[in-house]
């Protein structure tokens, strides 16, 4: 959401993103135990949420998220993914399977891994266009 011209960049630098198993909606962290330490007032909760300025994002996201992530992992990123469809934004929501939070990330380090191709085909298909 950078106003990158600002930088003396092209505004469309950021061709795509690729967002796995995150907390797109900061929200819920205040209604948790986490709220104890992660300090955040109301207004940087709204500021730091991806999900409440989906119309301000540049680019096609691709969200992926572990089959055994939380049902709170999970949710961020289907209610994340729903936001992104309405405003175009979306280009893929995958779930990929058998596989927990902490190990989806390790994906990206093994060729022939569904997450890895995933994001693979995600660059060149956002590189490639337009």
């Amino acid at each position: 959401m950078t106003d990158w011209p600002t930088f003396g960049v092209p505004g469309d630098l950021i061709k795509g993103c690729a967002c796995i198993s995150g907390c797109y909606d900061l929200h819920p962290v205040l209604l948790s135990v986490r709220a104890n330490y992660v300090k955040l007032a109301a207004e940087e909760v709204r500021e730091l949420s991806p999900q409440k300025h989906v119309q301000y994002l540049p680019c096609p996201l691709l969200i992926a998220y572990a089959e055994h992530d939380t049902d709170e992992f999970r949710r961020h990123s289907e209610d994340f993914a729903r936001a992104l469809q309405r405003t175009g934004r979306l280009s893929a929501l995958l779930r990929v399977p058998a596989i927990n939070h902490f190990e989806i990330i390790e994906l990206l380090s093994k060729s022939r891994s569904v997450l890895l191709e995933a994001v693979l085909s995600h660059v060149d298909n956002t590189t490639t266009s337009g």
